[in-house]
């Protein structure tokens, strides 16, 4: 039965793409970490009722995530997922992407079916990065993230200008309540997401089609976010 969701929607489920653009800047035990991720999140998809249709671009099987993944996953190779060497941009149309950024300005409002949304996912162990959503930003940060859009000043000009690639964030800040009283300064309130949980959150959402059930389920309560219908959020 299993086997027959995930087969179906290879042809029909919403399209999700993790980009690894990124894997270059990443050492091996990061990559180690970004992995382990996608097994979370492969195992998602495995028991959604629609599962989504999962892209793997920029991604060849020379590169050191693919080597990891085979050793990581067994049956990675039988993984009912669309792998790709080429990059996003080359691998859809500009006007299906939908890339999702912590930064961007625009918020997600719903999930088109006929769009696909990319993650780009990095684990980060440096204390300094630049984080952009195709504008010069930069973020200071000092735990390890996983960014699901991380791009250098330049190249995000460059897909900015040559790729035109619309952008979104998921409406966290718009949909979640802050932690307050006794629980102030135990969250992070970092928007930032590993790649798995973003994943999630869209994949509930196409469930779903509630946001306040899809933030829920994928942002931590360590952030100090909640979803103000969840009573006990934070005891």
């Amino acid at each position: 039965m299993t086997k027959t969701r995930l087969s179906e929607a290879m042809d029909t489920g919403q399209r999700i793409c993790i980009d690894f653009s990124m894997q270059d800047q990443m050492s091996e035990k990061e990559i180690s970490k970004l992995v382990c991720q996608l097994g979370r999140l492969y195992g998602s998809n495995k028991k959604a009722d629609k599962p989504a249709h999962i892209f793997f671009t920029s991604l060849s099987e020379d590169s050191l995530v693919y080597k990891t993944c085979l050793a990581k996953h067994e049956g990675f190779q039988s993984y009912y997922i669309t792998v790709d060497s080429k990059p996003f941009y080359e691998s859809f149309n500009n006007t299906d992407i939908i890339c999702l950024s912590p930064d961007s300005e625009h918020v997600l409002e719903s999930v088109d079916p006929d769009k696909v949304y990319v993650i780009f996912g990095l684990v980060d162990e440096t204390p300094q990065k630049v984080r952009t959503a195709y504008r010069p930003r930069v973020l200071i940060s000092n735990k390890t993230k996983t960014f699901f859009l991380l791009f250098r000043q330049k190249l995000s000009y460059d897909l900015s200008a040559s790729h035109s690639v619309s952008t979104r964030r998921l409406p966290i800040k718009e949909l979640m309540a802050r932690t307050d009283g006794a629980q102030r300064g135990h969250g992070t309130y970092k928007t930032i997401l590993t790649v798995n949980q973003v994943f999630d959150i869209l994949l509930t959402y196409t469930q779903t089609q509630d946001w306040g059930t899809s933030l829920q389920r994928g942002v931590p309560l360590r952030t100090g976010f909640f979803t103000p219908s969840t009573t006990d959020c934070v005891s």
